[in-house]
This record gives structure tokens, sequence and C-alpha cells, in this order.
């Protein structure tokens, strides 16, 4: 999912990328057990997608099981209108690919 260029560099350049360990920490004192505290997040889940403001309110909702490049640009470009910034001009071309990976088309 996160191999996808266009989807690497939204979220390298218009977000923070940040990596919390699931399993937690060794001893249960660390940054890692906090951080799943704060999101209710148990130990051991499968991982999920946050798009969050610095204050760690909700910018889109969270994306569990949902791991494929169009569900998280979705969810980057709900968190950027969220925030009322306009998806950079050159991720258009993922949101067309999102758009047509839905389309049903018809031979006559």
């Amino acid at each position: 999912m996160l191999s996808h260029p266009i989807l690497a560099d939204l979220i390298e350049l218009e977000f923070v990328p940040c990596v919390v360990n699931n399993r937690g920490d060794r001893g249960g004192l660390g940054e890692n057990d906090a951080t799943l505290e704060l999101f209710g997040e148990p130990r051991l889940n499968n991982p999920v997608v946050r798009f969050v403001d610095a204050e760690g309110r909700a910018l889109a909702p969270r994306l569990s099981g949902r791991w494929t490049p169009e569900a998280v640009f979705e969810g980057a470009a709900a968190a950027l209108a969220a925030v009322s910034r306009p998806l950079p001009a050159w991720a258009t071309t993922m949101a067309a690919a999102a758009s047509l990976s839905a389309a049903v088309f018809t031979c006559g």
C-alpha cells in the first residue's frame, strides 16, 4: 500500500507520518503503550491508519482492515479537506485512478 509512489509522496509531503508499534513496549512504560492507550487501541491489534491533528483529534475515519492504496488515499484526502487544505494538483492522478477502480463498464 505505502509503496504506491503518489500515495507515499502525498503522505510524506502533506503529513507527519508516525508508526506506533502495536505490540507496545517492553515493561509497558514507553511511548508506544501510551499512544495505544490514548487512542483506545488494544495491543497486538491488526494495523490501523489514523489521520489526526497535532492534538490527536481525528481528521478522517479510522481505517482498519482497509489497507488498499485507494482507502488510504481517501482518508488522506478527507483529512486535508477537514483542515481546508486542497489536495495537491499532482495527487489528482491518484484521485482519478481511485474513482476508476470503482467504475462499472458495460459492453453493448
